[in-house]
């Protein structure tokens, strides 16, 4: 908080700064965009979306006071390894587990050349996680798929994996070092969904596809063949996701959403909530209690557990209409607790065939913003060393990544530049009833210390394809004619770069693109001034 306001204390004194740059003797109207965080707006015209809102943006991020920053990359965990050594190696499912003494694991679902491996790696005492992957396979499953992706449930000092196989298998415990089948009782049930919820182990039922099992109470491997619930049976719809939350537990079918309310089998209560669902278990996820998900239909909708949902992919549906709909049983969906609430979807473009775009929800700002680069099967939030959470990913390739890392380059296997921008919407100004001129665009921008880092600016008018480019060098150094130095402590030591261009175009509207595509390269984007002179100048 104490840096949120800072940043925005920082942000009102350069405006009050540039607002003493006198122009009265020119008509020229100088407009301030500062705050830019109202994120993708692809839905509407792109001359009336908001003035802090983009028309396309990807691979950036908002700080806590709104600034643009380039995203960091990722890490291969551990250090460029990967999983299996198997020759077409897939990471259908990723899970944090912590036991009751303090150990802790990342385990793995594997598909290693179509048969399911499970793997885990070990934290060390007090440290992060320390490699190689360990095989824990127990009772090889062959004819495995990509699109097998697990679900994973930590009770009673255990992991419970239910994996989705052609032969509708009982779930799978690890327990820290070992691999077990919960086979010993027979009432357990074959499912494909686990979910922890009121000292129960719940789950679906792989052949009747409307009913949900629950164990004992406070024993997970002990169920009984009467303690089941059908829910829905009549309506010719599959259940596809198990969420505890709101001290209920959502039942989510293909096209309705139940509550099961109470705390064991003599006092379970179940209720249908709303006619709305989703198609996988991977795409739920709960964020500052808000149920978030993607819904059969193709929609993205925050739920607060009652009888009312809230559509947030309004304002990208172009981007929405992007996604492959033949994939959308495989959308995945985790939240970043440590980084403001934000919830992450991964997809698969229509042209693609594997997850190779991720959404990024900011709960922050309601906003929205698009990632590339970060190919995910699997996803999950987890603590590294410090004990602050990440994302982790299992992608098509066989290796576990953790996001972010420090460093402007997505990998460390071999490393991919992160092809960053924004772009705004076209400023029009409307008030100005005459042809209009772009004169002058001032730009506020943090330095940064890898040695001739650019910061692209690309100034087009009047739908022209092409426009004019500016380059902005980062790693100025004192105080340069038209340039500042702004307060280092607030900044960490960076300096507050001011660059002035002269724009020269017209003559009706405006479009700035901001962005950078080279390695080990990042920018702070604080905001910008334009100077637009009205009449029939040339």
């Amino acid at each position: 908080m104490y840096r949120w306001v800072k940043n925005l204390l920082v942000i009102a004194g350069i405006i009050a700064v540039s607002a003493t740059s006198c122009y009265a003797q020119l008509s020229w109207k100088k407009s301030r965009y500062f705050q830019n965080w109202g994120g993708l707006n692809d839905n509407v015209a792109s001359t009336e979306i908001a003035d802090n809102e983009a028309t396309d943006i990807q691979n950036v991020v908002f700080d806590t006071g709104g600034s643009i920053k380039k995203r960091y990359g990722y890490d291969t965990i551990p250090w460029a390894s990967k999983v299996s050594t198997g020759t077409t190696v897939c990471v259908n499912g990723v899970s944090y587990y912590k036991q009751k003494d303090g150990d802790k694991y990342l385990v793995a679902v594997i598909n290693s050349d179509t048969t399911l491996k499970f793997y885990y790696l070990p934290y060390q005492s007090g440290g992060d996680v320390s490699g190689p992957w360990i095989d824990v396979t127990s009772g090889a499953v062959t004819s495995f798929s990509n699109n097998y992706l697990p679900t994973f449930a930590s009770c009673s000092d255990s992991l419970i994996i239910a994996v989705p196989t052609t032969l509708n298998k009982k779930p799978y415990v690890f327990t820290g070092g070992t691999i077990g089948y919960m086979d010993s009782d027979s009432d357990t049930p074959s499912c494909t969904i686990v979910c922890y919820h009121k000292n129960h182990l719940f789950t679906n039922d792989a052949a009747n596809t409307s009913r949900i099992w629950f164990s004992a109470l406070g024993i997970t491997y002990d169920f009984s063949a009467i303690d089941f619930i059908d829910v829905g049976s009549d309506d010719s719809t599959k259940i596809t996701a198990i969420v505890s939350a709101f001290e209920g537990l959502y039942i989510f079918k293909e096209k309705s959403i139940w509550r099961l309310s109470g705390y064991d089998r003599d006092s379970w209560q179940l209720t249908k909530m709303v006619d709305i669902g989703t198609p996988c278990p991977q795409s739920v996820t709960v964020a500052d209690n808000v149920i978030y998900f993607f819904t059969s239909q193709g929609d993205i909708v925050a739920y607060n557990g009652g009888y009312d949902i809230r559509y947030i992919s309004a304002k990208i549906g172009n981007t929405m209409d992007e996604v492959n709909y033949t994939r959308l049983p495989y959308i995945l969906a985790t939240t970043m607790p440590d980084k403001s609430g934000d919830v992450y979807f991964a997809f698969t473009d229509h042209t693609s065939s594997t997850n190779d775009r991720i959404l990024v929800y900011d709960t922050t700002y309601d906003a929205w913003i698009k990632f590339s680069g970060l190919n995910a099967n699997s996803m999950c939030t987890a603590p590294d060393g410090n004990n602050i959470d990440h994302l982790y990913f299992g992608d098509y390739s066989g290796y576990v990544h953790r996001y972010p890392s420090s460093e402007y380059n997505d990998g460390n296997i071999l490393t991919s530049p992160i092809v960053s921008f924004y772009q705004t919407k076209w400023f029009n100004y409307p008030e100005i009833d005459r042809q209009k001129y772009l004169r002058v665009l001032k730009t506020y921008v943090l330095s940064e210390t890898t040695s001739n880092t650019y910061l692209t600016v690309n100034m087009r008018s009047d739908y022209e394809t092409g426009g004019d480019t500016d380059n902005i060098l980062l790693t100025k150094v004192g105080a340069l004619w038209d340039s500042a130095v702004w307060d280092m402590d607030i900044f960490g030591g960076q300096t507050l770069i001011i660059n002035r261009k002269e724009v020269d175009k017209g003559k009706e509207m405006f479009q700035l693109k901001f962005g950078n595509s080279k390695n080990s390269q990042g920018f702070t984007l604080l905001g910008f001034e334009t100077f637009v002179e009205s009449g029939d100048a040339t």
